[in-house]
């Protein structure tokens, strides 16, 4: 397969986009595009706001890359300068809610622990 030069452009364009772009959506680097291209594309920023507590943040930016679907559906937020951020699950008023794993293995494995139990449960009911 021979790529053209505009082919390697595009393959530029978009590892610098995934490098400075995806791979910071869940840390703690504030990278914003700015309003105007925030308009069409999620910056970790946005992403960041999605994982808010904020009242003012929730059901916000659901767009992985576009954000186009967040200005159709009304769920766009452009954050305007650096916000102080708290992540996390939060109810309605954004009070913190306990997290449901104390970890990352158990976040990995206890949905599948619990799974495996309840079918175990299920196929295994004594007669009655």
């Amino acid at each position: 397969m021979n790529l053209s030069s505009f082919d390697w452009i595009v393959i530029g364009l978009y590892f610098l986009f995934n490098l400075t772009g995806s791979n910071l959506r869940h840390s703690h680097v504030w990278l914003s595009y700015g309003p105007s291209v925030s308009k069409w594309l999620v910056s970790p920023a946005m992403h960041q706001c999605h994982h808010s507590r904020a009242v003012r943040h929730h059901d916000k930016n659901f767009g992985e890359v576009f954000a186009v679907w967040d200005r159709m559906f009304g769920t766009l937020y452009v954050p305007e300068a650096p916000e102080a951020l708290e992540f996390g699950l939060a109810d309605g008023k954004g009070n913190a809610l306990p997290q449901p794993h104390d970890g990352v293995v158990a976040a990995l494995f206890g949905p599948f622990r619990a799974s495996l139990g309840a079918l175990s449960s299920a196929f295994t009911r004594r007669p009655q």
